[in-house]
This record gives C-alpha cells, structure tokens and sequence, in this order.
C-alpha cells in the first residue's frame, strides 16, 4: 500500500550519482536484521552508492544510536534510513537531520517523530491480529488461554502489536495471561517463558518472535505439554520451526522487502522522483500449507551471510 492505494513497487534501474547514504538499525542479535542490512548492501551494490551500516546493540542504547545518527549528519550523509531503538527519543536529531537537507526514511521501525521525508513499514498491529485471529480459528468454539509475550515495553510496534491482539482476542472467550515486557533476545524471553510456565500451562502461546522460539524450546524439554505456539512476526527460526511442525503459524512483514524499499525512497528523494510518503508492506501468513511455497529471501538473508556492519565511506 502506497499512500493508502494498492501499488506494486518497482525500484529504480539507476541513479545520477554516488550517493552516500546511512543506516541506522537497533540491533544485529538476530536473523531479522541480518536479513535487512543485507537488503540494504545488495542495493547500494547494484546502483554504485556509498553506504555505512551501524548498529546500536539493543532498544535500551538510546545514547548509541543518537551519537550514530548524528556522526551521519556530521559526516553529510545525503539520506539517512533509521529503523529507531524508541519511537520519540531521537526527535530533535531527526529534526536536525531534515535542517541539513537531508532525507530521513523511517524503516521498519515505527516513529513518533517531526515528519520525516517518508516512511516504509508494515502495520504490525495487522499481523498481531491477523496471528489472533489464527489461533482463534485454531481452537474454534472452546474457551482457551492464550499466554501473551509483546516485547519491549514502550516500543510503538509492541503498543500496535497490544492493540491488534486485544482487538481480536480481547472480545472472545480468551483468557489472556500476560508474560511480561523484555528485549527481543533468547535469554531475556526465555526467563519470561520459564516463569509463565511455572505459574500455568496456556493452550496457546501467542509471541514476539524470540519468546515464541523459546516457548517450542522450553516445551521442547517438556512432556506432556500441549501449549500451540504462533509468533505475530516471522523470523529465520520461526520459519523452521513452523517446517518442522514444532510451531504452528506465523505471519511474515517482509523485512528485506522493507529495507530494499527504504533505500529506495531515500534515493527517489535524491533524485528528485515522485514517491509515495508512507508504504506498507502487505503480511503473508505462513503455516504448515504455506511454509513450502514462501520465498525466504523476502525474510532473511541466505545461508552463510552475516550482519553486515560498514563505516559511511568519504
């Protein structure tokens, strides 16, 4: 959706120059964003355009990704694409930024910010309820439990992902059982899980994409646990889990998709081409019907490619 119409996106052939543009994403600890900066550095590749990739280690490192964004304005980047570690905490920078004349692009991550040149996302409070309204499918007429894992507290995705999953399961015979905040990491949201599951077993658990992985492998240790596990967003292991039948569903934003598309607006900006201000990309659902036919490289990278990490070259 481009500005609120079906649009099918095609990226530019070429550019008038060498661009120099940076990247600002929260964290390299997953597949997620492995897949991003990948999609990002395959378009800087094919157009001829100078690009620094930079991570800031986790949405608690504010202070990192301030300083990292303006080193990029210091540094006269022409674009800037910022997937923000906080919806609002970087407003005077973004503002900075757009004093400079220069392009700032939301990705993925979504901003409450000054009006930035445009953004790409996708509409996360979509794919939560579009992941409730999978489990409420699933279980049919029964009243069920479903134990709830958003993510980071404060983050708008996590607050967009609340409101899809209420709005769905908030009005049915859904006991919901909240499994508290924590960063999108292994550990954190293995504690979480571990704790819920202490206290209850959920028929369903419904997750951000590491607490769903740890609830398969908590359950993986356990026997006799029937808990269903669906992820609102789907990463490289959520995709293999849902393979091999340890997972039931999860819908996909197309990350890759989103970067190519963030780089892209950034350079239509440049060159002085029409482009939409807001695009979001439409979720794929994957399930065991699915998982066969759904092409990975619109998720993450392919085997053997790493975060890719780079300085703004001169």
């Amino acid at each position: 959706m481009a500005d609120g119409k079906p649009f099918d996106y095609r990226p530019l052939s070429a550019v008038s120059k060498e661009w120099r543009i940076c990247a600002l994403l929260p964290h390299g600890m997953d597949r997620f964003w492995w897949g991003v900066s990948w999609g990002i550095s395959e378009e800087a590749r094919r157009l001829h355009v100078k690009l620094g990739i930079y991570q800031a280690g986790g949405y608690e490192n504010v202070p990192v990704q301030r300083s990292q964004l303006k080193s990029c304005i210091a540094q006269n980047a022409d674009a800037i694409l910022l997937a923000a570690v906080s919806p609002a905490a970087l407003n005077p920078e973004v503002a900075e930024a757009l004093s400079h004349h220069i392009v700032v692009i939301g990705m993925i991550n979504g901003v409450k910010s000054v009006n930035g040149t445009a953004n790409v996302d996708s509409d996360t409070e979509q794919l939560s309820a579009i992941a409730a309204q999978y489990i409420r499918d699933d279980a049919g007429k029964k009243s069920i439990a479903v134990g709830w894992f958003p993510g980071p507290k404060g983050m708008l995705w996590v607050q967009d992902a609340e409101n899809g999953m209420q709005k769905v399961l908030g009005p049915t015979r859904t006991k919901l059982i909240p499994g508290g905040y924590g960063m999108p990491e292994i550990g954190a949201q293995m504690d979480l899980v571990r704790a819920l599951f202490a206290k209850t077993t959920p028929d369903y658990v419904l997750a951000n994409a590491p607490a769903a992985e740890a609830t398969v492998r908590f359950l993986h240790q356990q026997h006799g646990m029937k808990t269903k596990v669906v992820s609102y967003y789907a990463t490289e292991p959520i995709v293999e889990m849902i393979r091999n039948g340890t997972m039931l569903a999860a819908p996909s934003n197309s990350p890759v998709i989103q970067a190519r598309i963030a780089f892209d607006l950034a350079l239509r900006a440049l060159e002085r081409k029409p482009f939409p201000r807001v695009v979001l990309v439409s979720p794929e659902m994957i399930d065991a019907k699915t998982v066969g036919q759904f092409r990975t490289e619109k998720l993450f990278a392919p085997d053997g490619q790493w975060m890719v990490q780079q300085k703004l070259p001169d």
